[in-house]
């Protein structure tokens, strides 16, 4: 009866763990977001200029998307990563403690990575597209 209990807590606690990290990417998500705003807005001149050397918006535009979606891609994966190497050294010493868990990953943790990554994606295009159209207009 106590183990089942147990099992039953750290379910439930791997499960708020798991809560917790979509969150934290989600919010560096949104850092990355806003260096992407400052970035756009304290290269004004540079864009400007590029602008008026003929680079079609759409470039500059695809050239800070490209960039962002491989850095949020490569912090992701390090995350990813890391989830995975601290839930085998969990399931072994929950192993060793005598609690059995399901050593399989979760769809949800995998589904919450890729939807995290789209959303990441709509985000930073439409800040850089927003953010180059600005001085692209003026």
């Amino acid at each position: 009866m106590a183990i089942s209990r147990l099992k039953s807590i750290v379910g439930t606690l791997l499960g708020v763990i798991t809560g917790v990290s979509v969150i934290a990417l989600l919010m560096s998500s949104l850092v990355l977001l806003q260096y992407l705003q400052l970035l756009i807005s304290n290269n004004y001149y540079e864009i400007r200029t590029l602008l008026r050397q003929g680079f079609h918006p759409n470039n500059l535009i695809k050239s800070f998307w490209f960039y962002f979606i491989k850095l949020f891609a490569i912090i992701a994966s390090i995350g990813f990563i890391a989830f995975i190497l601290l839930k085998i050294l969990v399931d072994h010493l929950l192993i060793a403690g005598g609690i059995a868990l399901k050593s399989s990953l979760s769809v949800e943790a995998i589904l919450a990575l890729i939807i995290s990554l789209i959303l990441f994606a709509i985000a930073s295009y439409w800040t850089a597209r927003n953010g180059v159209m600005k001085w692209f207009n003026v």
